[in-house]
């Protein structure tokens, strides 16, 4: 459903990631891009983690079998001061509460002070 989901520092007009990284800067924003299968059908929602706790979660808008291409999701963390290693997962979802679905991807992360 999810071929591929990478960090970036901004996404391009069509979503593709224009650097992948995976270390932020305080307040920085992070992008996750993600790419959907055609013929496949749902959501895409994401869970952002920060030292192995939940901070944010997103939804996508459902995606019909005949779109194709990227989608992102983006969050910002200020760091107070401290470094962090974070971590954002991917799922597909079949419906909009994620109930029948799974993990596509986790991609780790970790936030400096400025």
């Amino acid at each position: 459903m999810i071929p591929t989901a990478q960090l970036a520092n901004e996404v391009d007009s069509q979503y593709r990631p224009v650097t992948l990284q995976s270390k932020f800067q305080s307040s920085q924003t992070i992008y996750l891009s993600y790419k959907w299968a055609q013929g496949s059908t749902g959501y895409v929602q994401t869970r952002w983690y920060v030292n192995g706790e939940m901070k944010d979660k997103a939804m996508s808008k459902y995606i019909n079998q005949y779109a194709e291409g990227y989608g992102y999701f983006s969050d910002s963390f200020s760091t107070y001061d401290i470094t962090f290693q974070g971590t954002v997962e991917v799922f597909w979802c079949q419906d909009a509460g994620c109930t029948h679905g799974g993990l596509a991807w986790a991609r780790p992360f970790s936030v400096t002070t400025s």
